[in-house]
């Protein structure tokens, strides 16, 4: 009896694997550099898989931005955005927005 096949080339058939990008997220800052980030996953047949199985560079999952737009920002609420600062909170577009100074803008 001949042993069966255990693995075989796909090139670029149906059973192909590939890089699956998603969106990228919102900048986390609106001014100064921020960055993003996306879901990045190798997948064969629309099913993921490990990354080792995908032959082709792994596409970046993160990347800056928003370097170019100078920060010109004051806390709308002086009395509350000291409190928050370096907290979670200022990872929140509302709270970017409002306290632009104590999450980080100049």
């Amino acid at each position: 009896a001949t042993k069966p096949i255990e693995k075989q080339p796909c090139g670029s058939g149906p059973c192909a694997t590939g890089w699956r990008k998603g969106p990228w997220s919102m900048c986390s800052r609106t001014c100064e550099t921020g960055y993003q980030i996306r879901r990045v996953e190798c997948t064969q047949m629309g099913v993921v898989v490990p990354d080792k199985e995908c032959e082709n560079t792994r596409p970046k999952n993160e990347r800056f931005c928003n370097g170019h737009i100078r920060c010109s920002c004051q806390d709308l609420y002086p009395d509350f955005c000291p409190r928050i600062m370096g907290t979670s909170a200022c990872m929140k577009m509302e709270y970017m927005q409002a306290c632009c100074w104590s999450c980080g803008g100049d």
